[in-house]
């Protein structure tokens, strides 16, 4: 459906392919050595996902065929749960060497919610672009959205255990709190199909 164009255009050339997927691996790596791993992850992940995901929701509003799909008969839920769905599996093949050598360098347990916050970056990003008109508001939307993203996963306060980052960057001890970040993605999915539904 829509996301089929932007498929084809984010896996059509394999060289910028292979550098979308060596370079957060490296990067990764490199923080890993200087015990920064985990922070480096979840700052490509937010930076990478949450702009991505809008920009191509904006282009397609640019292109005319955001409103086609808005105004046609399938649900409008049904739509964006699909393209955000379509963008996560993108993102985590994408970065899933580099999620793997951030669990490397920190441990097995954090991938699950390296995972958990790249789902929640694709949620924010498919909302900033939906509220996005302009490729210029797409880049401020997403700087608003990204920053207290990253501050939530470094704060040192308890809130810190709520948010799926925290357990990537920081020793958050893993307890029966480890379930709050799943909710947390789940009402936020929520919230976004809730939007989407008004369109």
């Amino acid at each position: 459906m829509m996301w089929r164009p932007l498929l084809i255009e984010y896996t059509g050339d394999p060289l910028r392919l292979a550098g979308r997927i060596i370079v957060p691996l490296v990067v990764v790596a490199i923080g890993g050595m200087l015990g920064y791993a985990g922070l480096m992850l979840i700052a490509l992940l937010i930076f990478v996902v949450v702009t991505g995901t809008a920009i191509n929701l904006v282009k397609l509003r640019l292109s005319g065929m955001f409103r086609r799909v808005v105004v046609s008969e399938r649900p409008k839920r049904e739509i964006f749960s699909a393209y955000t769905t379509n963008f996560v599996l993108i993102y985590s093949a994408q970065f899933l060497p580099a999620m793997l050598a951030g669990a490397y360098f920190g441990g097995l347990v954090i991938l699950p919610y390296a995972e958990l916050s790249l789902i929640l970056a694709a949620i924010s990003g498919t909302f900033v672009g939906l509220v996005s008109r302009t490729l210029g508001s797409v880049h401020l939307y997403a700087v608003l959205v990204t920053v207290p993203l990253i501050l939530l996963g470094i704060t040192t306060s308890p809130v810190r255990a709520l948010v799926p980052m925290g357990y990537v960057i920081g020793d958050v001890e893993l307890t029966w709190a480890g379930v709050i970040p799943l909710l947390v993605v789940g009402i936020s999915y929520l919230v976004l199909l809730s939007y989407a539904s008004r369109l």
